[in-house]
């Protein structure tokens, strides 16, 4: 007997747990069908002595498919645990580097809100609902998906983003400013520009740019909470890596040696397919300063 089950075909890299879980879902409910078809109408069909076809041995299969699907399930939940573990591990730290920014600068800690968590929208508890060995639903293990359903951090669907009016001028002149050598300037007109195109095309390489501009502007406090923004708002983006990097180095001009250490090692653990040069970059600054 052939079991009409169906997996769509598609490469592990590009899956997500969301696709995973909902594939689980619908080979439940899928196994869940035909257990009932069998045990409620197994109907006759012609064998060798004219009798009726014996469904033990296709509900025996069932049975082991069942129990691998419980297995996948339990390991997709393990992976999820880990990931939370990780981002909840990765909102800790950047916190704490946001308080001790403060601290440095002589702001006020107790204004500081709750960080964003790192990667975007929280996540929440999706739980399957696979079926028992009757055909009906037994309590499962909740498997964890963005709660918008997409990819945290991204853009849904991979729609590109318009560009407003005068938002490429604007960015032009910040950039001619920064180039021209004028750091405090550049470092105003991105500013002004990020809070007027947020979420624009242009608007994390205008935090990048000014977090160059700060840096270079020997603003190591504002350069070092610049970078760090980029970080916590997009950790998966392309400036992410550079600008973790960067983090570390301002936090090293600020006479943070423990905090730069740990930061240039998030630099090697979160990002070890970043840019040679990053990496390289990340492994000198450790050695001058010293870092186990």
């Amino acid at each position: 007997m052939v079991l009409p089950v169906k997996v769509q075909a598609q490469s592990a890299d590009a899956q997500t747990l969301a696709d995973i879980r909902a594939e689980l879902t619908d080979l439940y409910n899928q196994i869940g069908s035909l257990r009932r078809e069998l045990v409620q109408n197994p109907g006759p069909a012609a064998g060798t002595d004219g009798g009726t076809v014996n469904t033990g041995p296709a509900l025996q299969r069932l049975d082991v498919l069942e129990a691998d699907l419980r297995q996948i399930n339990g390991r997709v939940e393990e992976l999820q645990n880990r990931i939370t573990q990780i981002v909840e591990d990765g909102t800790n730290r950047i916190g704490d580097l946001e308080f001790r920014l403060v601290e440095l600068e002589g702001g006020d800690t107790s204004l500081l809100g709750d960080t964003p968590t790192l990667g975007g929208d929280a996540v929440t508890a999706t739980p399957l609902a696979p079926v028992d060995g009757q055909g009906g639903t037994v309590a499962s293990g909740g498997i964890v998906e963005n709660s918008t359903g997409g990819t945290a951090g991204g853009q849904a669907g991979g729609e590109a983003v318009a560009m407003a009016v005068g938002e490429q001028a604007e960015f032009d002149r910040a950039r001619a400013a920064y180039e021209a050598g004028d750091y405090a300037q550049a470092a105003e007109l991105f500013s002004r520009f990020s809070e007027t195109y947020p979420g624009g095309p242009l608007s994390v390489e205008a935090q990048f740019l000014k977090a160059e501009a700060l840096s270079a502007a020997g603003d190591w406090a504002n350069a070092a909470r610049a970078y760090l923004g980029i970080v916590s708002g997009g950790p998966s983006g392309d400036y992410a890596p550079m600008s973790m990097y960067k983090l570390g180095v301002s936090l090293a001009r600020l006479g943070r040696r423990d905090e730069a250490c740990l930061t240039f090692d998030e630099v090697q653990n979160r990002y070890p397919g970043a840019p040679s040069q990053v990496l390289s970059d990340t492994l000198l600054q450790k050695q001058n300063l010293g870092c186990r």
